[in-house]
């Protein structure tokens, strides 16, 4: 059961915070959106070093032609 019934009483009698960590909002949206940036960077440098791995791991495009034997 809630233990607030009357908003108007609460906010009336002075008890401004009806949360933990009142205030705060700003500094975890930075600090969400800093973590969310870094991930991004992150896992798109970790792409691209992978995608060079299979790139260079990969034949060319004439590289079939020497698989071909003479008759």
């Amino acid at each position: 059961m809630a233990t607030v019934t009357n908003w108007v009483e609460v906010m009336e009698s002075g008890q401004g915070q009806v949360y933990p960590y009142v205030g705060t909002e700003v500094w975890w949206l930075v600090l969400a959106i800093v973590i969310w940036l870094g991930w991004h960077v992150i896992t798109g440098i970790s792409e691209t070093e992978e995608h060079e791995e299979v790139r260079n791991r990969a034949p060319g495009p004439n590289d079939h032609k020497s698989n071909i034997t003479n008759w």
